[in-house]
């Protein structure tokens, strides 16, 4: 019986020095918090959303897991957040594998919006800096550093004041925006909706109101240096290469769209004093989106010509609520003409 027992304790050894579980090396792991909005009872509230990540060895790998489930772009976003972080430290990213564990209370509408705070996310992981919780963000990220607009800014601020936040940043040209309240009139068996908009200050309303600051920022190395304190110049920074003729072709795209852009805004400039009352925000909304297209093409010309394409039928389709249709269909047409020259 003895010596039974000792040769299972053997074969038992023997098996485990055999066998050997997979090892992954674990680079870091970390998590940040990310302002979203949610949609409760029909209409729209901030939401702060658990974004942690674990970094490991690997192959460039990125995977997402969302609970409850988030739209679809929400991948497209962590891969560029991995890239550009990756790119702003002068790392290999197919050396990594990145696992991004989203988490909130309720769904979230929308995913690039995020983009900006996962950058920082994983740039924290992989350089092992920690990460300024007083700070929080919102803002798309793009290949190239820069970040992106995003909406329901104001939802999002206030949701990052109530899970602490002490500066809130912000895309360019966001830190003013336009909200709309509804009010309903019975007129016989109709009923007609009103609309009333209106202009805010975020740095004006969180200053006074919270003692919060909000600043605008352009680039995501502006980002690291409140989240992290760490200073990148865009030198140190290893930026997206583009063969020289696909430049000429980006430069070229970017600066047609720029100019129906402009067209389009001078048009709706024209016709805004025409404008049924009804309509008028829809219109200076429409204002605001042209410009803000406009900036985008003047002053990001290595930007992807998708990018541009993408905001510009957003323009097309805000148009699609005037009475003036035939403004979007000129611009969706055109934009259309424009990307096919060159796909």
């Amino acid at each position: 019986m003895r010596r039974a027992a000792i040769l299972f304790i053997l074969l038992v050894a023997v098996g485990s020095i055999a066998y050997q579980a997979p090892y992954i090396k674990v680079i870091g792991e970390g998590w940040i918090y990310a302002p979203a909005v949610s949609q409760v009872g029909g209409r729209y509230v901030g939401a702060l959303v658990n974004i942690s990540l674990i970094v490991t060895e690997g192959s460039g790998n990125v995977y997402v897991s969302t609970s409850p489930l988030t739209e679809i772009d929400m991948q497209a976003t962590a891969q560029i957040a991995a890239r550009t972080a990756c790119n702003l430290l002068g790392l290999n990213f197919s050396k990594y594998d990145f696992l991004y564990m989203v988490r909130a209370d309720s769904i979230i509408v929308g995913g690039p919006s995020a983009g900006a705070v996962m950058t920082i996310l994983t740039y924290s992981v992989l350089s092992g800096k920690p990460i300024n919780r007083s700070v929080m963000m919102t803002g798309t990220i793009n290949p190239d550093g820069s970040v992106g607009q995003v909406g329901g800014v104001k939802e999002k601020m206030e949701a990052a004041i109530s899970g602490g936040a002490k500066l809130f940043l912000v895309p360019p040209g966001q830190s003013v925006v336009t909200t709309y309240s509804y009010s309903y009139k019975k007129i016989g068996p109709f009923t007609v909706r009103y609309i009333t908009s209106q202009r805010v200050n975020l740095t004006k309303l969180a200053r006074e109101k919270y003692g919060v600051a909000v600043r605008e920022i352009g680039d995501i190395r502006e980002a690291l240096s409140y989240f992290l304190g760490v200073k990148i110049s865009e030198k140190e920074s290893v930026k997206p290469s583009y063969p020289s003729t696909i430049e000429t072709v980006i430069n070229e795209v970017n600066s047609r769209i720029k100019s129906e852009t402009l067209r389009i805004l001078g048009e709706a400039s024209t016709r805004k004093s025409q404008a049924n009352p009804l309509l008028y925000y829809t219109i200076v909304q429409l204002i605001a989106k042209a410009n803000s297209t406009s900036r985008l093409a003047e002053q990001a010309p290595t930007c992807r010509k998708m990018l541009l394409y993408r905001e510009s039928l957003s323009l097309a389709k805000e148009a699609e609520l005037l009475t003036y249709s035939e403004t979007s269909d000129a611009l969706e047409k055109k934009v259309k003409e424009i990307v096919s020259d060159f796909s």
